[in-house]
């Protein structure tokens, strides 16, 4: 499999082979790549029993490096579908780091090079405890990488799959500290443009501790985008409308309010708000269909949290919170136990919120209707 896709990739980039002796950097690497994959193979092939790959491998094999400059690589943390996580050492700090590199594929696409890049110089621009922090960025053997915080935790895409539910207030805890870091990200010009459970890391147990990684599909708003016309980016499930039906103009802010409530649906539900038996079926419920009601899947979600997830994930942008700091405040109302903006409050409702507001004028009209 690896070599048919790898041939195909040769042919669009109308080259003959990968060669170690070959002028650009790229194409070296994944030549000393390739041929630790060919010898691990044929390693496998010759023993009987199953093989996996592991970082214990690769002092066997030319090709893979054990260490990243001064950085050690001690395992593979995951996988995505740009590139790999790996856990390293830092002898010069003491302390745990963690390595993202690209994969063969990435590092001989301008495309891809272009956002990995982008992606280390805007994620590395942002310091909020929300959002996981870059460290630097180097290469090694014509091999970009980068250095961010290692956070020792399961992501919440990994949680939900093992069937964790939450509690109600503990997911708004969750997603009000993931929209404080998405405002300020907002503040400093920078769109995620990819949020979802998977990009959200959860150090212990501690919910509330939640940081945003994986900038790599960021952007600066109101600049160009680096993808082509009509480019589909991201995960389908997870994915904003606009961005689903290739309406480039109409990604903003909004689009992480989207996000934001993609996060929370999941938390509260247990699953995204949308899927399909493929792809295409997946995009189009995202751009046509209402996702279910919260509360159908899960019949103990608070009625006012239930209206802040469905704000977030209405179709038209406009029609969302108008920042992530509105959903922010909505869920510090609904954590404090006042009426939300989302639920559209009964009079009483509001009479209760103007007295809370302005306890004095209440106590007064109060005396006068008595």
């Amino acid at each position: 499999f690896l070599r048919e896709h790898h041939e195909r990739l040769l042919g669009n980039l109308g080259e003959s082979r990968f060669d170690d002796e070959h002028p650009s950097a790229p194409m070296r690497s994944a030549a000393r790549v390739l041929r630790w994959l060919d010898e691990w193979r044929a390693d496998a092939e010759a023993d009987s029993t199953e093989k996996v790959l592991s970082p214990r491998d690769f002092p066997r094999f030319e090709g893979m490096p054990q260490s990243f400059g001064r950085f050690e690589v001690k395992g593979i943390v995951g996988r995505g579908g740009y590139g790999i996580v790996l856990r390293a050492y830092d002898p010069k700090l003491q302390r745990n780091v963690a390595i993202k590199v690209p994969k063969i594929d990435a590092l001989l696409s301008p495309e891809a090079n272009a956002r990995f890049q982008r992606e280390s110089t805007l994620a590395a621009s942002l310091s909020h405890p929300g959002i996981v922090p870059v460290f630097e960025t180097d290469h090694c053997n014509g091999i970009d990488y980068m250095v961010s915080e290692f956070v020792d935790g399961d992501d919440l895409a990994s949680r939900c799959a093992r069937g964790q539910r939450f509690a109600a207030k503990e997911a708004a805890r969750c997603v009000r500290r993931l929209s404080d870091a998405i405002e300020y990200a907002h503040q400093c010009g920078v769109l995620h443009r990819d949020l979802k459970p998977s990009n959200v890391l959860i150090p212990g147990d501690d919910l509330s501790l939640a940081k945003i990684t994986d900038f790599g599909l960021a952007t600066v708003i109101d600049e160009t985008d680096l993808t082509h016309t009509g480019s589909v980016l991201g995960t389908p499930a997870f994915m904003s409308p606009e961005q689903a039906d290739g309406r480039r103009s109409d990604i903003g802010p909004a689009t992480d309010v989207y996000g934001l409530g993609t996060v929370l649906y999941q938390l509260l539900t247990g699953v995204p708000p949308f899927s399909g038996v493929t792809i295409a079926q997946t995009a189009r419920a995202v751009v046509s269909e209402p996702p279910k009601s919260p509360r159908s899947l899960s019949p103990d979600c608070p009625k006012d949290l239930e209206a802040i997830c469905l704000r977030a994930l209405k179709k038209n942008p406009t029609s969302r919170y108008e920042s992530a700091a509105a959903m922010r405040a909505d869920l510090d109302r609904f954590l404090s136990g006042e009426p939300t903006e989302a639920r559209s409050p009964t009079i009483w409702a509001k009479g209760y919120s103007l007295a809370r507001r302005y306890p004095a004028a209440a106590i007064a009209i109060g005396t006068l209707l008595l």
